[in-house]
């Protein structure tokens, strides 16, 4: 049914050969509509709401029930929401009428698709006088995001100190720390949560103190790359939406960002250029049990409990030892399946390529992934993303 893989990776094709039915016709798919009119006059809305019937800011709209006149090749559905709840209401309403077979693209394919043709050499949009402003704004929006992490960041540091009883859960993006967070607080622990100390651009010395001073414990973690990698990709592409992709001109480029080697969102490497570069621990100079996940590294003054988000089950016993709280619980958090960007996630795992460049570099002798994992766990990594290794 989802087929924003297909779209991304071959829009120009599906563009030029389909009529486009945008299913509900309010603010979002208006706009949609207008964007998408630059391409093709190949548009129609439907609504459930009867009272809708007729034309929408010019474009036809119909009950849902009369897309069955169509040849289902032929047309595309287009999800006119990023709204998590109504995206499913509308996929339940696919299902129940019998339109499975029909292509059906989430409001996230169809804006970044839209973005790229925009985008493209000789295309001439329309407001291209507004291109300078847009590119102030979004200058200004990433100044107050720094500004804001900063802010929140020096808060937590304020509130971690006050509260005594504190632990940092400081590691890389997107390996799970949300749900250490969350558990912590509801045992009672306040949890700094950070994934960067120099973006304060504060002195280092200056940083390891404050940590020392409130409690010096820290839990970090790592994640299988491959899972990482994908995950962090839909985070920067489903939560900053058009201000991540305006960075780019096309699918492949994204793509080719996050797989590329050396990569700038290494995990690895974030443990020298943070927690290396901040409290002068090298993580890979310690033994990490790679059996049961974990290891405590004690060095100057700071406890640092390190995980394999893999085994994160079976250590709630040694994560509630180390913070001092007994019959520790896990809740889990930022799951991408409760978020709006869910389908276009899901289909992109089930379709992607992942460039053999990325998985052989951790996968064969890379000395830092070996530190974390053995090769039985390589092998099961291996059996999971086989299919989906691109030679």
């Amino acid at each position: 049914m989802i087929k924003d893989y297909e779209l991304l990776t071959n829009y120009k094709d599906i563009i030029g050969s389909k009529k486009f039915i945008i299913w509900g016709a309010g603010e979002n798919g208006r706009l949609l509509a207008e964007k998408l009119s630059m391409q093709t006059k190949e548009i129609e809305f439907v609504d459930s709401n009867p009272s809708k019937a007729g034309y929408y800011h010019m474009f036809p709209i119909h009950l849902p029930e009369k897309i069955r006149e169509n040849n289902f090749d032929q047309i595309a559905i287009i999800l006119s929401t990023d709204n998590l709840e109504v995206e499913k209401s509308i996929l339940d309403q696919i299902d129940r009428i019998g339109y499975q077979k029909i292509d059906t693209y989430t409001w996230y394919a169809m804006e970044m698709v839209l973005h790229f043709l925009n985008n493209e050499e000789g295309f001439k949009p329309q407001l291209t006088n507004n291109s300078l402003l847009e590119k102030r704004i979004n200058e200004q929006e990433v100044f107050m995001k720094n500004m804001y992490y900063k802010q929140n960041l020096l808060e937590q540091l304020l509130l971690g100190k006050l509260a005594g009883n504190t632990v940092f859960v400081y590691q890389g993006k997107k390996v799970g720390s949300i749900s250490l967070v969350v558990s912590s607080k509801m045992a009672g622990i306040y949890a700094v949560h950070v994934h960067s100390f120099n973006i304060l651009g504060l002195d280092d010395r200056i940083i390891s103190n404050i940590i020392r001073a409130t409690s010096g414990k820290i839990i970090s973690l790592v994640r299988e790359p491959i899972a990482r990698q994908v995950s962090l990709m839909w985070h920067h592409l489903g939560t900053e939406k058009n201000n991540f992709w305006r960075k780019f001109k096309s699918f492949e480029e994204i793509e080719k960002f996050f797989y590329s080697i050396p990569n700038s969102e290494d995990e690895f490497s974030w443990f020298d250029a943070e927690i290396g570069k901040i409290l002068n621990i090298n993580v890979f100079d310690f033994p990490f049990d790679r059996e049961n996940g974990y290891s405590i590294i004690e060095k100057d003054g700071i406890s640092l409990l390190l995980l394999k988000l893999e085994k994160i089950n079976s250590l709630k016993k040694v994560i509630g030892d180390f913070l001092g709280v007994e019959d520790f619980q896990l809740i889990y958090g930022n799951d991408a399946n409760e978020k709006g960007y869910k389908y276009i996630y899901e289909d992109y795992k089930r379709n992607v390529k992942i460039p053999h460049q990325f998985y052989d570099y951790y996968y064969k002798n890379n000395k830092y992934m070996d530190h974390f994992y053995t090769e039985n766990e390589k092998k099961e990594f291996y059996e999971r993303w086989k299919n989906r290794i691109k030679y």
